[in-house]
């Protein structure tokens, strides 16, 4: 099985599982992914995601493999229906996604990452745009992820050059949330789902929704979106809770509800 999906106390665990191959994803695997990280987003019972890969690379792109033999309309309906309709699950889900990466980390591999919300990244771990080496451009959003995350210029330099981004540099340019040593990495990620897994669903989702927003509207449009969100949540169970909680002086107890 080359992608997995479990889910225990609320959270949905996804791992890419084709080590023999670098967690190369094929056409299946995309469309499988996308499946699984829709699946999560429609359940009610998942209350975050943890996106994790087996063996010691995290992803190295797209299987080159599959490539070829396509006119440019078969690609770009693959396309949307394979690597872009993924990213966009990823990217819109409204529950908090956890990522654990190691190794390589390569193409739509960093894409993923970057749809993420907290990326723990162990030391070994290396990310790269090897994308001009094949006459490729850099697909599934990961131009638009880079550019906002650094700026146009320090993601033309990575994207143009291709070079390979250690994992403590990526945290000096805030694209990864922390650096961890390896053998600490899986159990690191973990423990940050679980207790995301445990907050108000409803609240976290929204606001993501929001982080995404702050990014391109005028803050007019931005302060619309949020007049529309905020009084939602004052309508929550969690939202009543963390108000006792708060009255009580105690941790509260969220339901995601």
């Amino acid at each position: 099985m080359s992608v997995e999906y479990s889910l225990d106390g609320g959270l949905a665990r996804i791992y890419i599982n084709r080590p023999e191959k670098h967690n190369a994803l094929t056409r299946e695997m995309r469309e499988e992914l996308a499946d699984r990280v829709e699946q999560a987003s429609s359940d009610p019972a998942v209350r975050a995601v943890l996106l994790s890969a087996r063996g010691p690379n995290f992803c190295a792109g797209a299987d080159l493999a599959q490539f070829g033999g396509e006119d440019p309309a078969a690609a770009r309906r693959r396309m949307q229906a394979g690597g872009h309709r993924l990213i966009r699950a990823l990217n819109d889900i409204e529950k908090p996604v956890v990522t654990s990466v190691r190794g390589h980390v390569i193409g739509i591999g960093w894409a993923l990452v970057l749809a993420c919300d907290f990326i723990i990244a162990s030391a070994t771990t290396r990310f790269s745009l090897p994308f001009l080496r094949t006459g490729l451009i850099a697909d599934t959003g990961v131009i638009w992820f880079l550019a906002r995350e650094l700026g146009t210029l320090r993601a033309k330099e990575l994207v143009f050059s291709g070079r390979p981004l250690g994992a403590e540099e990526a945290r000096g340019l805030g694209l990864c949330t922390e650096v961890v040593d390896d053998p600490t990495l899986d159990a690191r990620a973990l423990d940050r789902a679980i207790e995301l897994s445990k907050g108000p669903t409803f609240s976290l989702g929204l606001m993501r929704k929001l982080f995404a927003l702050s990014r391109a509207p005028a803050l007019t449009d931005y302060l619309e979106w949020e007049s529309l969100m905020s009084p939602q949540l004052r309508h929550t169970e969690d939202f009543h809770e963390g108000i006792r909680a708060f009255k009580e002086k105690r941790p509260p107890e969220f339901k995601g509800l």
